[in-house]
């Protein structure tokens, strides 16, 4: 059906920046199968709640057991012949166009969220047209769309929707929603033109995940904060965002985009790394700063700024828990001071504890092996009980040939 409506559409080879969706509602594809292939039957077994329109192209079966609530497409043939196997078919369900788990893109830790969901200046590409997709809840714009083999008009897109087969495959769950097809690109936009509208809805289904470093950051177009670093250029009418790209760091992964930050436009350089946070990416982020701050006029800025996180944390642990230990830590010290500070000087000090408590026979479980008493006579001095030391001891050579000292006399 869909060959009907596109027959007439030229093809057309993406070159730009491309998003592909990642599922189908083939029934027959292995992706939309359970992990579990056991069982008595030799065919396929449908969940009781299809979820969104199942497609069959081609298939091969000696026994099919049908869904109570769904609807299957059957545009090509059935086989009704042993298959081999059972095959529990997953439930299908309508996927949303602005979560970025539905999309491929070239992989890049430090890529935003909001870029992960088509842009302005990408091409959108349908590799199947057997798809369950829900329509975006707010306006957004992209370069083109592509469905399979044929690339689509703004005009041929719109009448595509409103068709019956476009309705059935990209459910408007909002009126408001909208994808429209600008074809020359915009070369000095951001990727979305309101993306306070567009962010929330780009997190809505994503989890929340702690970063694990101190000072994390959130970058414009996240939903998470990250470890890493980002600098800012405030960039010249002369800038050009394809000479920067060269001349990034290839140590770690980096981004660059352009966005607006308190309506002021910027380009953010975010850096990052695939797997563990090192503390790498920061300092890659700090060294790229001082390149560009040092020759201003070649990257063709008016200014630059950086921010980087800080240390990196245990794998597996998170910030506030680090900080519950320290806090933890701190307080037990307070306390232990402020018990001997009451004990010893405050008001129980003449309660004599010390002598209730003898903490040296409980911790080492021994006696005291020798005792020492201290003198009562406080009068007694040690210049009493020293005579002159030039008449300690009658030496024969004590004053005969001068002192050849410098310095002051040592007593051992």
């Amino acid at each position: 059906m869909l060959r009907f409506l596109l027959g007439y559409f030229f093809v057309v080879q993406i070159c730009c920046d491309k998003k592909i969706w990642k599922y189908d509602n083939d029934v027959t594809n292995p992706k939309n199968w359970a992990d579990s292939l056991a069982g008595t039957c030799d065919g396929y077994i449908f969940p009781d709640v299809l979820g969104s329109i199942g497609s069959i192209n081609q298939m091969k079966a000696a026994e099919i057991l049908l869904p109570i609530t769904g609807e299957l497409e059957i545009q090509g043939h059935i086989e009704f012949s042993s298959l081999g196997k059972c095959v529990h078919v997953k439930e299908l369900a309508s996927r949303r166009w602005l979560d970025p788990r539905n999309w491929q893109y070239p992989e890049n830790a430090a890529r935003p969220d909001a870029e992960k969901v088509p842009c302005v200046n990408d091409d959108v590409i349908f590799p199947s047209e057997d798809v369950g997709v829900l329509y975006p809840e707010v306006p957004v714009s992209v370069k083109s769309v592509q469905i399979k083999d044929f690339r689509l008009t703004d005009f041929q897109w719109q009448n595509f929707l409103v068709s019956d087969y476009g309705v059935d495959q990209f459910q408007d769950q909002n009126a408001q929603g909208r994808v429209r097809i600008e074809s020359n690109g915009c070369g000095d936009c951001t990727c979305h033109n309101r993306l306070e509208e567009t962010l929330p809805w780009i997190c809505n289904d994503l989890p929340k995940s702690p970063a694990p470093c101190f000072e994390p950051l959130k970058p414009v177009g996240f939903c998470n904060e990250i470890c890493g670093g980002v600098v800012y250029l405030n960039i010249t009418p002369r800038f050009s965002l394809e000479l920067l790209q060269q001349r990034l760091p290839k140590d770690v992964d980096v981004f660059a985009s352009k966005i607006l930050l308190e309506q002021k436009p910027l380009v953010q350089v975010i850096f990052a790394e695939k797997s563990q946070y090192t503390e790498k990416s920061a300092k890659v982020a700090r060294d790229f700063y001082k390149t560009v701050s040092s020759d201003l006029s070649s990257f063709r800025v008016k200014s630059v700024s950086v921010k980087t996180s800080g240390i990196s944390l245990p794998l597996g642990s998170a910030p506030n828990t680090v900080v519950g230990i320290i806090l933890g830590t701190l307080l037990s010290v307070a306390l232990v001071f402020v018990c001997l500070y009451v004990i010893y000087m405050g008001p129980l000090q003449h309660h004599n504890f010390t002598a209730k408590i003898p903490l040296p026979r409980y911790l080492f479980n021994e006696q005291r092996q020798y005792i020492f008493n201290k003198l009562d006579n406080k009068e007694m001095s040690r210049a009493t009980s020293m005579v002159s030391l030039e008449k300690s001891f009658d030496n024969p050579m004590y004053g005969s040939e001068p002192s050849t000292s410098t310095g002051k006399t040592v007593s051992s």
